[in-house]
């Protein structure tokens, strides 16, 4: 017979008393549940993607009804810039094409008209296009993600202070779903500006990449806060494997778009995993407001791989590796196709 001794006895049942007082910390129970979309009906991955991101202005009034945000530009001339855009991406024969939050909020009228360019384009050219958002009859904020063949609906998960209000009626609805699109250019996550930042969709979209369900995040913006936004995506792809996407627009209203201490619109970038030997050329094409006093690539922006500054509205086109999302630790293998990232271009839009 083995005798335990009493301070053995003694320290465990102050353990056992301890777990009984202080629960076990859970989980929030305001996770956002995970839509699968099955968008790719060969089964087939490609080995690359063209990736085609646009930052532009988009001139905004507020709808007095609702309090949330509408374009204010005429049709023609809005249009005439979306065309411009489509036209670049056609050069570039990009497969996957974004624009930033907001970039079809119109009325509904004009709004059907903007997705209907896109859902031509997207037809001819077989190409995915993230269509930016707008806000339906319920005041939900919706992304259409537009196949050749189909539209399907992401949603901004939770409001940020600009589209929250006091009123009973106005302000933007919150929704709890967060949708991944399995195609063939690997799992695309579209997150609508502040969901990037909150805690419950930033740790699911974490989640799903540590589990291989996850490969480009899309983080579409109309913000100010453009640097917290890099910080986050940085950080993201330095710890997971995954490719992070920021879209926002060129500039915003009043002073904020004025690039001082953190604030300021644009700063759209890719971010992901490079080789050292990349990094260096890198380093050499971020803009200053990025880099410490010594002139080097400040350690929160370390995964930053390409950016387009503040007010300038232009193209950013690049191809991804979907065959080497994450370098690994031996980089001996040249069937690969090093490296994760290739073919950048900045492009201005006229």
């Amino acid at each position: 017979m083995t005798m335990i001794k009493p301070s053995t006895i003694l320290k465990s049942t102050v353990i056992i008393l301890l777990n009984t007082i202080i629960p076990t910390p859970a989980i929030s129970s305001g996770l956002p549940a995970v839509k699968h979309i099955e968008a790719n009906p060969t089964g087939e991955r490609a080995s690359t993607v063209k990736i085609c991101q646009f930052q532009i202005n988009i001139p905004l009034t507020t709808d007095t009804a609702t309090l949330l945000p509408v374009i204010e530009s005429p049709y023609k001339e809005y249009s005439g810039k979306i065309k411009k855009c489509l036209k670049t991406a056609k050069e570039q024969k990009s497969e996957v094409i974004i624009f930033p939050e907001l970039a079809s909020c119109m009325k509904a009228e004009e709004r059907e008209r903007i997705i209907s360019l896109f859902r031509e384009y997207a037809e001819e050219n077989d190409a995915i296009i993230i269509a930016g958002t707008y806000y339906a009859d319920d005041r939900r904020c919706i992304a259409p993600v537009i196949f050749p063949d189909t539209i399907y609906h992401s949603y901004k998960l939770r409001p940020s202070i600009f589209e929250s209000s006091i009123f009973s009626g106005k302000g933007m609805t919150p929704s709890d779903t967060l949708c991944v699109y399995k195609t063939r250019y690997g799992n695309l996550v579209p997150l609508v500006c502040v969901d990037l930042i909150s805690d419950d969709a930033n740790y699911t979209v974490r989640r799903l990449s540590n589990r291989g369900m996850a490969d480009i995040l899309i983080s579409i913006c109309y913000n100010p806060a453009s640097r917290e936004f890099l910080r986050e995506a940085s950080s993201m792809t330095t710890r997971h494997p995954l490719f992070a996407i920021i879209a926002n627009a060129a500039s915003g209203p009043g002073e904020e778009n004025k690039i001082r201490s953190d604030s300021g619109y644009g700063l759209s970038a890719i971010t992901g995993s490079l080789h050292p030997m990349q990094t260096g050329s890198v380093a050499a094409d971020l803009p200053v407001m990025l880099k410490d006093c010594n002139g080097e690539v400040h350690d929160a922006y370390q995964n930053v791989i390409a950016v387009i500054e503040p007010q300038k509205e232009a193209a950013l086109t690049y191809e991804l590796n979907l065959s080497v999302i994450r370098v690994p630790m031996s980089t001996n293998a040249p069937d690969q196709g090093y490296p994760t990232i290739k073919n950048i271009r900045h492009i201005t839009i006229e």
